[in-house]
């Protein structure tokens, strides 16, 4: 985005905040504490700052499911490796014949080149 309309987006957005604030602080308290009603600019500024408690909650909330997803896709990598691993060391006595006869070709191969 080009730097105007970045600024222009910024301005409708602070626009529109600044309107829901004050749509807020004008309607009908909606926040009881103790069984009265909050109103104003205290109750305003309390349901914000619950909104902004929220908002750092469900960031901490997802930031640890992320890691423990994260946590979990190395563990499985690592378990299929280790898989992997052991059937490579199980099936290496069978893979033994077909190793020794690549060598002696190739032995025999690097021998008949330099013959030539």
């Amino acid at each position: 985005m080009k730097n105007a309309v970045r600024n222009a987006v910024l301005a409708v957005g602070a626009v529109l905040i600044l309107g829901s604030i004050a749509a807020l602080s004008m309607t009908e308290p909606s926040l009881m504490i103790n069984g009265e009603p909050v109103n104003g600019l205290a109750g305003v500024g309390l349901a914000m700052i619950g909104g902004v408690i929220a908002l750092i909650a469900t960031f901490f909330a997802l930031s640890f499911t992320g890691l423990l997803l994260a946590g979990i896709a190395v563990f499985l990598a690592l378990l299929v490796l280790g898989i992997l691993g052991t059937f490579a060391l199980v099936l290496s006595p069978l893979l033994l014949p077909f190793l020794l006869l690549a060598g002696v070709l190739m032995l025999f191969s690097r021998y008949s080149r330099r013959g030539n």
